[in-house]
């Protein structure tokens, strides 16, 4: 059973850490069964990235193995046609591993129902702030932004911005244990891993959009 939740977030400015205004996000939320459908969810981003690449050769891969062993009569052994049988050493392999790759359906609204239960879940480790706009891409100036806010960069923090921004991306890539991703592409595992979510107040606003949508 699923219901709407109204979420209530204080914005914070980036530079003097005080509260300028307050935000909404109204997410719909799983109330019942939450952690089975957080577990699909989670199921289906870590299957859907494997990819299985053990392969083997068949007998009709292995080299050689044209001509007969040994005539088929009067020998006294066992028939044999080819070398490459998989019963002799050095001959293909009888249904071994080859690449595939799998799929776990998970449907779309199932994914964002997923995703919204978590941010609920998770509420009091949000911190949404005026912007994340660097006017340099260097991790100086985040790791600054970041410990501002009394943010432990030693454990994982994720950062949420409303459009795609190069600068921050690069300014980020140093720090090993803070990510950042757009809006509209939330990775569910990262979310669940993360201790702090730094969300800017215009991609909540786009998220409330987003998630409105039937």
């Amino acid at each position: 059973m699923t219901s709407m939740q109204t979420l209530n977030f204080e914005v914070l400015d980036k530079e003097t850490t005080k509260i300028i205004g307050n935000t909404t996000l109204t997410v719909r939320v799983q109330e019942q069964g939450a952690n089975y459908l957080v577990h699909k969810a989670l199921t289906n981003q870590s299957l859907n990235r494997r990819n299985f690449t053990a392969a083997t050769k068949t007998r009709a891969d292995v080299r050689g193995g044209g001509r007969k062993p040994w005539k088929q009569k009067g020998t006294g052994r066992a028939r044999a046609g080819s070398n490459r049988s998989p019963l002799w050493k050095g001959g293909g392999v009888t249904f071994g591993p080859k690449p595939k790759k799998v799929y776990y359906k998970l449907n779309r609204k199932e994914r964002q129902l997923a995703i919204q239960t978590l941010i609920c879940n998770k509420q009091k480790q949000i911190l949404a702030l005026t912007n994340l706009t660097l006017t340099e891409q260097k991790t100086k100036k985040i790791t600054e932004l970041i410990q501002r806010f009394n943010v432990d960069l030693n454990k994982q923090t994720l950062i949420v911005t409303s459009q795609f921004d190069k600068t921050l991306l690069k300014a980020v890539r140093n720090l090993p244990h803070v990510n950042t991703v757009q809006f509209n592409h939330i990775n569910l595992e990262k979310l669940i891993h993360a201790n702090t979510i730094i969300i800017e107040a215009k991609a909540i606003e786009q998220m409330g959009e987003l998630y409105a949508r039937k």
